[in-house]
């Protein structure tokens, strides 16, 4: 005989822990399968602590059907080879060992990027549904209005592959049979930013819809960017956080794979950082050429360093060595004595 003891269920205590995937968790007939919940479709995991006082407790997660990519990318290493739960299972189970943030709740938060700057590319419009984007709500004081959910996949460094999502109001309104966008919103912003020239695009078959008709778009260019992350993993609000990569940092005829400008890219992001704190104002224009700002610290920053050291003056010449002299003078000359931390 034994009394009955009663548990208050305490989920494991907020925090980061070492993870490994231990698989997913909603299954059928020995399957894993994606549960229909008032959200959509939601796929469940567990993942294993592996040191500490709670190594060997599980911690859930869970993730819409398209979020399993970046979950894959984490444990794998790789894109899912296959759109079937039960081989991305086999694909995640690795002896990978990552740093997982829990909520309070008991959950993991999932494969969050890490505040930073990224290179990245529009993956797709987030919320969707039977495969199409849609528009999702906001509400502000009471108020509600339309929002639209993003994603940008990173393309360069360590956490390539991962998504980033983002969100904006939808500033698209009908008048007198027309639409209208303002060009002050961060939507028409990232929009130009991906490569819409929204005086040749074609008139819209869904006059209260845009986003299926303008992803097309945005894919169809296949525009670099450079995205802000802020620490809630999530991209940041304003039209500066999401922006056309200058040339330099573009792999131009390429797959997006390609490394080869990421010290280059280090010199752009110096360069901003220091105009920035030294409140020059922004040096790049949302083209990713150089704005006024850009241009007059070139002149008189940039080029002495290149002239005491033969360098060219155009980034786009300037080898990866180069590029790392410069950035180094730049940092040492402004007082930085670290490097400038680069998420590529």
């Amino acid at each position: 005989m034994g009394k009955m003891t009663v548990s208050d269920g305490t989920a494991i205590p907020g925090g980061t822990y070492k993870v490994k995937f231990a698989g997913f968790s909603s299954r059928e007939d020995g399957k894993p399968i994606a549960k229909q919940t008032d959200k959509g479709l939601k796929i469940y995991m567990d993942l294993k602590i592996v040191d500490g006082q709670m190594a060997g407790e599980m911690v859930p997660a869970s993730t819409d059907l398209e979020g399993t990519a970046s979950w894959c990318m984490l444990f794998s290493g790789k894109q899912p080879v296959s759109k079937n739960l039960a081989d991305i299972e086999v694909q995640m189970q690795t002896d990978k060992v990552v740093d997982m943030a829990v909520t309070d709740k008991g959950w993991a938060k999932g494969p969050m990027l890490p505040k930073g700057t990224y290179m990245a590319k529009f993956a797709q419009f987030a919320k969707r549904e039977d495969g199409k984007p849609v528009l999702g709500e906001g509400e502000y004081k009471n108020e509600k209005y339309e929002k639209v959910f993003w994603q940008f996949e990173v393309v360069a460094g360590a956490h390539q592959g991962i998504n980033a999502p983002a969100s904006c109001p939808y500033p698209v309104k009908v008048k007198n049979g027309a639409l209208e966008l303002s060009s002050k919103s961060n939507f028409y912003a990232w929009c130009v930013a991906c490569g819409v020239d929204f005086g040749a695009t074609p008139d819209f078959a869904d006059m209260k819809n845009t986003l299926p008709e303008l992803e097309e778009v945005i894919q169809s260019r296949g525009r670099v960017l450079v995205i802000q992350v802020g620490d809630s993993g999530w991209v940041e609000s304003g039209q500066g956080a999401v922006v056309a990569a200058p040339d330099a940092m573009r792999p131009v005829g390429a797959p997006v794979e390609e490394k080869a400008a990421d010290k280059v890219g280090d010199l752009y992001i110096a360069i901003r950082k220091i105009c920035e704190e030294q409140k020059l104002g922004d040096p790049f224009n949302k083209d990713g050429s150089l704005s006024d700002v850009g241009k007059k610290f070139a002149g008189e920053h940039v080029g002495p360093i290149c002239v005491a050291h033969g360098i060219p003056r155009a980034f786009t010449k300037m080898s990866d060595d180069q590029a790392e002299t410069v950035k180094n003078e730049l940092l040492a000359k402004f007082g930085k004595a670290e490097p400038v931390e680069s998420a590529f």
